[in-house]
C-alpha cells in the first residue's frame, strides 16, 4: 500500500507540472494563432485536472506488491 501511495504522491506531482507545462503550450499557441480569447482562462484548471488524473492512474496502474517470481 506504501508503494502506491507513493506513486500517487509522484502522480500528483508531475501531473500538476506536466498540466502547467501543457496550458502555457495551448495558451501561447492559440494566442499566437487566434488572438485573445475568453476559452483561454478554462485552461487554469489543466494542471489541477491532470495532477488528479495522473496520480488516479498511478494509484490503479501500479500493484500494491510485487509478486514474486520464484518457481515453488
Amino acid at each position: 500500500m506504501l508503494r502506491k501511495t507513493l506513486f500517487a504522491i509522484a502522480g500528483l506531482i508531475v501531473g500538476f507540472v506536466g498540466g502547467i507545462i501543457v496550458s502555457e503550450v495551448i495558451a501561447i499557441t492559440a494566442y499566437l494563432m487566434l488572438g485573445q480569447s475568453a476559452w483561454l482562462k478554462g485552461l487554469k484548471y489543466l494542471p489541477w485536472i491532470l495532477s488528479i488524473l495522473c496520480a488516479v492512474a498511478a494509484f490503479i496502474w501500479v500493484p500494491a506488491k510485487k509478486e514474486s517470481r520464484r518457481a515453488t
